[in-house]
């Protein structure tokens, strides 16, 4: 349980990414569009920023993307982590 603000719009965040749309029963629109998974890694980079900037706007707007980094592993093609920076607004 989030114990301030702070800690509940990240905790948000966390469950957005985590979610793709159409898989909540009864909140089918509740996620992050994940159609980006298997598109080339350049072209789902951009389409990752845009599903989440759409997502944070819509389920938790008190969340600003500032900043994403993309880091490939070069043990596996196709690989990408994400560090993502936000701002909140409470």
């Amino acid at each position: 349980m989030p114990t301030s603000v702070v800690d509940e719009v990240l905790q948000n965040v966390g469950i957005i990414l985590n979610t793709s749309v159409g898989s909540v029963p009864g909140y089918r629109e509740f996620g992050l569009n994940m159609e980006y998974l298997h598109a080339p890694v350049n072209v789902a980079e951009t389409m990752f920023v845009l599903a989440l900037n759409t997502a944070l706007r819509q389920f938790e707007p008190r969340a600003f993307l500032n900043k994403v980094k993309f880091v490939e592993d070069i043990n596996k093609a196709g690989k990408v982590s994400v560090d993502l920076e936000v701002e909140i607004n409470e």
